[in-house]
């Protein structure tokens, strides 16, 4: 690693590589990682010009104590890891960190301990324990930038127990299929279901696939939140099951998505959420506590349960790390050896004739 870097050039390590930025009051200007090649040269000239023509407005702009959490809030705003992520989401992060920054943003990072960030969730667990384990992924994702650009050397917030279930998204039992099939949903919530049921892919990227990613067999797609908080282009290829196969020979509608509003347009999230939240609230109380997403946990689960793999799992869902996937495989082998468990129990207890 060069020692001596031109003002203001940072560099990240993420893995085994150098990631190297101009960096100025949080914001950040990507370089190449050839620090002697004019293409460097260039991009940090490019870089100054701005940063210059920022120092001069500093004078006007508030300031945040040198080390305070507030400080680190802005510059993780600031930070790739952030503004990659889709504008739902960083909306959805901003007002987590909003809430941090009002409890302790004038602290210094550093003096933040496990036990604040346990009490602030335990008062936000009030609003829901889903609400409250959202925040505190966001609050350790900070912390971890956080760790990277110096300002603090241990996350406060990191591995800190869930409140909720680890699966809140609970699989949707067969019964809950079989009656919302039969329910005669409207088509776009029904194309829907069947195409996150046979995928697993999350509801933002059920609304925005485009029917020419289906080219009959399968479906070329980017997992949107994963993709984007890996910095990954790549389009990944999802086979598609004999049932979706069949279906969509006769349902997929024709839009330019596969699930669209009346006018033609794309739903929201929220407003598809509330639409189909309408309808299986209407099914009665086994559909309580199940949410849209667990069709995919639903299809996870079915999946290691019948042998694939944390690399075909991860191949499927398109997770970052094989961490999910395992956490998926780990329990099918449970379920498996302890129904070979009370078999064999079973056998032994057997009445005699």
């Amino acid at each position: 690693m060069p020692r001596d870097l031109p003002k203001y050039v940072k560099v990240i390590r993420r893995g085994n590589r150098n990631h190297y930025y101009a960096r100025h009051a949080g914001k950040y200007w990507p370089l190449p990682s050839d620090t002697g090649s004019a293409e460097f040269h260039e991009a940090y000239a490019a870089a100054r010009r701005e940063i210059d023509a920022r120092v001069a407005k500093t004078s006007t702009m508030p300031r945040y104590a040198a080390g305070s959490v507030h400080a680190m809030i802005a510059e993780y705003k600031e930070a790739p890891e952030f503004t990659a992520l889709s504008a739902k989401t960083q909306r959805d992060y901003g007002r987590a960190l909003d809430h941090l920054g009002k409890a302790l943003g004038p602290f210094s990072a550093r003096a933040i301990r496990r036990a604040n960030i346990i009490k602030l969730r335990n008062k936000i667990s009030g609003r829901g324990t889903r609400a409250a384990d959202l925040w505190v992924s966001v609050v350790a994702r900070a912390f971890s930038i956080g760790m990277d650009l110096g300002y603090v050397d241990i996350n406060p917030a990191a591995d800190i127990p869930r409140i909720n279930d680890a699966n809140a998204y609970l699989p949707w039992p067969g019964a809950a299929r079989t009656l919302f099939e039969a329910s005669n949903p409207p088509a776009d919530l029904m194309r829907a279901y069947m195409l996150s049921l046979y995928t697993t892919l999350r509801l933002g990227d059920v609304l925005s696939l485009a029917r020419t990613r289906y080219d009959g067999s399968g479906f070329t797609v980017n997992h949107s939140k994963s993709d984007r908080l890996a910095g990954d282009a790549r389009e990944h290829y999802i086979p598609a099951a004999r049932p979706l196969r069949e279906f969509l020979k006769v349902n997929a509608g024709n839009g330019l998505l596969f699930v669209t509003r009346a006018d033609g347009c794309r739903y929201t999230e929220r407003a598809f959420s509330d639409l189909f939240r309408t309808h299986i609230d209407g099914l009665g109380e086994l559909f309580s506590e199940l949410h849209f997403h667990g069709l995919r946990t639903t299809t996870a689960t079915a999946l290691a349960e019948a042998g694939a793999t944390s690399k075909e799992l991860q191949a499927i869902c398109g997770w970052r790390t094989l961490a999910m996937a395992e956490h998926y495989t780990r329990r099918a082998e449970q379920k498996k050896l302890a129904v070979t468990a009370i078999r064999k129990l079973d056998r032994r207890t057997k009445p005699k004739r």
